[in-house]
């Protein structure tokens, strides 16, 4: 601090020159004449030295205003004073008054400039006005100097411009030395200055009282301002600052009771007409009780913040600095306007002395960082957050901690502690607490906070705002009701007492609670983490909900689940959370709820789409619904998940079949889809594909040539040896092939050798029926292939055959819609085929014929709407036919005909389709052994044009005509 070089009597300020006169009054007037804009004018009496010159008086040395016994000094209309030091009230019996105001016509303001100090009150009583947009600048300043003086400053107004009423220290401002000062800065005045003693001396002790007001704005929103560049120091003997009705201060750091035995006051209070807050900006600490009694009060909308300075570190709030100290802290407000302070970094209550701090109804702290409690060993602090239904006091902070002090207070009365970061250790050190009669409020804020504290009490403890509130402590000696209103609540210990989980709230975790009303959601386990939440008495839900974080699967699945000692009302509705289950066969299922007492609630399953009317949710390849009772205890009243297709019964004897499982709605179609491959993936008989080229003994038979035939079939599967879903299926398929025969070997002796190639496409659409669910499959496929085939001159003949396909389905169902899209797949197929035609006369003849095929197809794995995946089993056949075909040629002038029919028997040595769904098979597989029964024609002209067709039908002997195949082929060969 700037020290004053003054030490005449009890306080005297040294000047360089004092000059006295004796004459009751000496008054200089400029005549208006002299200055025809406007009437300028220095007037005074009392003053040293005399000889007073206006309009502009430049002095030239010190001057004192009031000596001896009394004086004035007006500087108006644009007046100007300027002089070294400057002295109102000088002695003991002195009294000086100095008026500042207003502007000449050219808007220059009346100016009093102190090339020094200026001192209002040394040892007599001094008044300083500075009106009207007048102007006074000085070195250092000081009001109320010496022991009795009195001292006095007003600061206010601006001009019909605008201009503000303005006084300008470039030093130190010290009002109550050790007499008695006050700084009154109103009507939008405004005061600069370097340094701010508030009474105190520059010491940092004295014996005066200074006060500072600064309130109230000019009118036209220009608020009433102090800038203090640096410290501010309030109380070495008594000080007050006032800041009212929307005034303003601007500080560095602030500190409240500086000397030991001193009483450092200040109010921050209201708003001005137009809304803005009484405002303190201190751009570092705030020291409430530094070595003293200190008082801060913030009250009805104003605001006190702590700034970082530009390259400093952030501000914090010391209340009870030093051992011995006291400092108090109260924010509030009783008009709807919020009162706050703000720390950039953290405050203590109570940092070695006695800090007490209340943030009552209206009240916002906010501490950056955090916010200790008797921080040292010889402090003492009390945080005391108020409030009630019509208000609550707010202290938002990173966390609250308990230090080592010999009283660390910290009382829940109904304010909110609200978090502004994620913090596992909000209460740190309080290990147990009494919530008070106004309650304990939580509000996180939207982050992630964790309590472990023991809390007891009888009043409320309410949970509010998003993000979670993790409580970990053994609270069973909390008696009173708890509310979930907003976020989640995470009971990982004990919270005693009723509980209400609101319908923005959320409770969650792995420990108890009370009894529970249920309007909001209700989430057992913890984080990702799976457990039981417990509650102690009855359950009662009000539009409530339920999620159970489970790994569907069988009945040892892992498992979230609501523990209800007491009994149960109302309807919950449950939702599923599959944690990465793929389904699995239950028997008494997946245990959800437990119940001990009466089970009169009723658990409703929010599914993935409804089963035989009930909600069910799928995992994999199995559905799974909801049902009331074990299937063995089905009277225990608690809630299962289970995967059966029929409701829960009497179990089966040991070794009986088991429960049929319950299957998505996809599953069907996925069963059906290598079918549906195979449809287009077989191969025809050589009669199905070129018609009969030799006509009988010996092999006269067709040459070189090209060839095209279509054939469609409509097959019905149903009852199949093996199905996973009892499925019923249709399949309507058309194929278009063409192929070029070239011969390759043609003995009149031996034989002929063809060769050909040929190219297909063809589509296969399916209807499909289940218990599980219908839906349909629409195959499009396009084919390459390659034939050899040997006709011997006896008759005899071998044909060979390969193909390979690629294909491309959409897979859809009636539950879930489109299932895949454009999903690919590929197959290849290979055949022999051997027979020989026996003439039985000169037109009929018998042709035994014998058939081996081979056909494998596959699917491109996807992911269906639900989840799961879906992939390609074992989707091969294997093949046999037997056949015994009875024909009649003609024959004309240009032309030939046959006529046959054609009785077959087929076996299927392979074990049908398999598709896996989430790792599970699903099998479809025909009958083995198959009748079939068909006619055919082949018309020859000229040698040259060959048309033939064949219609077939066939069906499995056992159930037979449940199955049935109906076929139709006709085909076109030219020679050439």
């Amino acid at each position: 601090m700037m020290r004053r070089t003054a030490t005449d009597g009890a306080h005297a300020v040294s000047f360089r020159r004092f000059l006295f006169l004796t004459t009751a009054m000496v008054t200089l007037v400029t005549i208006a004449g002299m200055q025809p804009v406007c009437a300028q004018s220095v007037t005074g009496s009392g003053v040293n030295p005399g000889g007073i010159v206006s309009p502009n008086w430049s002095v030239g040395e010190d001057l004192q205003v009031g000596v001896p016994g009394g004086g004035t000094l007006n500087i108006l209309g644009g007046g100007t004073v300027t002089n070294d030091t400057g002295m109102i009230g000088a002695n003991a019996l002195d009294q000086g008054t100095v008026t500042v105001s207003g502007h000449d016509a050219s808007g220059n303001a009346s100016t009093w400039t102190n090339n020094g100090d200026l001192v209002v009150g040394q040892d007599g009583r001094g008044t300083l006005s500075i009106l009207d947009g007048g102007k006074v600048s000085n070195v250092d300043a000081y009001i109320g100097a010496g022991t009795g003086s009195q001292g006095d400053v007003t600061v206010s107004g601006r001009d019909v411009n605008g201009n503000a009423s303005t006084w300008n220290s470039t030093g130190q401002i010290n009002i109550g030395d050790n007499g008695a000062g006050t700084l009154l800065i109103q009507n939008g005045g405004v005061v600069n200055s370097a340094l701010a003693l508030i009474g105190i001396d520059s010491d940092g002790t004295g014996t005066g009282t200074g006060t500072v007001t600064v309130s109230g704005h000019d009118g036209n929103g220009h608020a009433s301002t102090w800038n203090n560049t640096n410290q501010v120091y309030i109380g070495g003997g008594t000080g007050t600052l006032n800041i009212l009705d929307g005034g303003v201060v601007n500080s560095g750091q602030a500190v409240i009771a500086y000397g030991t035995d001193s009483q450092g006051n200040v109010i921050v209070s209201g708003r001005d007409s137009n809304g803005n807050a009484s405002t303190w900006n201190a751009a570092n600490n705030i020291y409430v009780g530094f070595s003293g009694n200190g008082t801060l009060t913030i009250a009805d909308g104003a605001a006190v913040d702590t700034r970082t300075q530009p390259g400093g570190g952030a501000a914090s709030i010391y209340i009870g600095y030093f051992s011995g100290s006291q400092g108090t802290v109260n924010v509030s407000s009783t008009t709807g306007n919020v009162s706050s302070l703000t720390a950039t970094d953290y405050i203590d209550v109570g940092s070695n002395g006695s800090g007490t701090m209340t943030v009552g109804k209206g009240g916002f702290v906010s501490a950056a960082n955090d916010v200790y409690i008797g921080r040292f060993s010889t402090a003492s602090g009390t945080l005391q957050l108020d409030g009630d239904a019509s208000g609550r006091g707010v202290l938002e902070t990173g966390s609250v901690i308990k230090g080592i002090g010999t009283t660390t207070i910290l009382d829940l009365n109904g304010g909110i502690l609200r978090a502004n970061r994620n913090e596992a250790n909000f209460l740190n050190g309080f290990t147990a607490l009494t919530v008070s009669a106004g309650g304990a409020w939580f509000d996180t804020n939207g982050h992630d906070i964790g309590i472990g504290t023991n809390f007891s009490g009888s009043s409320n403890f309410n949970k509010l705002g998003l993000g979670q509130l993790t409580l970990t402590g053994d609270s069973s000696g909390f008696t009173g009701a708890s509310t979930v209103s907003a976020g989640t609540l995470a009971v990982n210990g004990v919270l005693g007492g009723n509980m209400l989980v609101d319908t923005a709230g959320r409770l969650v975790g792995t420990g108890s609670v009370g009894h529970v009303v249920n309007t909001g959601v209700i989430a057992p386990g913890y984080g990702n983490a799976m457990g039981t939440l417990t509650i102690q008495g009855d359950y009662v839900s009000n539009g409530g909900r339920l999620e159970i974080a489970t790994v569907l699967g069988d009945d040892n699945s892992q498992t979230s689940r609501l523990r209800i000692t007491g009994s149960t009302s109302g309807v919950t509705q449950v939702s599923i959370i599959n944690r990465g289950g793929i389904g699995a066969q239950t028997v008494e299922g997946i245990r959800i709820v437990e119940v001990a007492g009466a089970s009169n609630g009723t658990f409703v399953l929010n599914g993935n789409y409804t089963f035989g009317g009930a909600p069910a949710v799928i995992a994999g390849a199995y559905v799974y619904r909801l049902y009331q009772g074990g299937v063995s205890t089905p009277t225990d009243g608690d809630w299962y998940l289970r995967s059966a297709l029929n409701d829960p019964g009497t179990p089966s004897a040991p070794g009986g079949p088991a429960a049929m499982p319950l299957y998505q709605p996809g599953v069907p179609v996925y069963e059906a889809y290598g079918s549906n491959l195979q449809s287009l993936n077989t191969l025809p008989t050589l009669q199905q594909r070129v018609g009969n080229r030799i006509w009988g003994p010996g092999a006269n038979g067709d040459g070189n040539g090209i060839w095209g035939r279509t054939e469609g079939a409509r097959g019905r599967f149903s009852n199949a040896a093996v199905s996973t879903t009892g499925l019923d299926q249709s399949i309507d398929t058309w194929k278009m092939q063409v192929g070029a025969d070239r011969v390759l070997v043609d003995s009149d002796t031996k034989g002929r050798l063809v060769a050909s190639a040929n190219v297909s496409y063809g589509e296969a659409n399916s209807r499909l029926n289940s218990v599980f669910g219908d839906g349909g499959l629409k195959t499009n496929g396009y084919g390459l292939g390659a034939t050899l085939t040997w006709y011997g001159v006896t008759g005899f003949y071998v044909d060979g055959q390969a193909q390979i396909n690629r294909y491309s389905s959409n897979l859809n169902s009636k539950a879930l819609g489109l299932l895949t899209h454009n999903n690919g797949g590929s197959g290849e197929a290979f055949s022999i085929e051997a027979g020989k035609r026996i003439s039985l006369s000169q037109r009929f003849g018998i042709t035994p014929q014998f058939q081996m095929v081979y056909s494998n197809v596959r699917f491109d794995r996807f992911v269906d709407p639900t989840g799961a995946l879906v992939s390609s089993g074992n989707n091969n056949s294997f093949r046999t036919r037997w056949g015994i075909a009875l024909d009649h040629q003609g024959s004309w002038d240009g032309g030939r005909s046959r006529i046959y029919g054609i009785a077959n028997v087929s076996y299927e040595w392979l074990h049908g389709m398999r598709t896996l769904v989430a790792g599970t098979p699903i099998i479809n597989a025909g009958e083995r052994l198959w009748g079939e029964l068909g006619l055919g024609a082949s018309v020859t002209w000229h040698k040259a044009l060959t048309f033939y067709g064949e219609l077939s039908g066939s069906t499995p002997f056992r159930d037979f005509g449940t199955s049935y195949i109906l076929k139709g082929n006709i085909g076109l060969r030219a020679q050439f």
